[in-house]
């Protein structure tokens, strides 16, 4: 209990200076954060290694590519193109 108090303070003292700042360092913060989920989540089901290190590789690109999907634009909106959808489907259908 008191090591998640510890890590929840820093992680708070890191978070909200980067939220006031916003822009680039927010989005590699958001980025860094979604690759320890996918990080997270891939290792869950893959306790024995069964999954192919490329297909790690393609979901791990596919997460930064999501990530900064709207990077050179100055709104805070994430939409998604139909071209990113298209490279997403390509990404996931690619080891089949």
């Amino acid at each position: 209990m008191k090591t998640r108090v510890i890590s929840a303070i820093i992680l708070i003292a890191v978070l909200v200076p980067l939220l006031i700042i916003g822009g680039t360092p927010f989005k590699v913060l958001v980025t860094v954060l979604a690759l320890g989920g996918v990080y997270e989540l891939l290792h869950i089901k893959d306790k024995d290694d069964k999954i192919p290190k490329y297909m790690k590789l393609l979901v791990y690109l596919a997460v930064i590519i999501l990530c900064y999907n709207n990077s050179g634009e100055l709104t805070s909106d994430y939409t998604i193109s139909y071209k990113m959808i298209s490279c997403m489907i390509f990404l996931f259908l690619f080891p089949i």
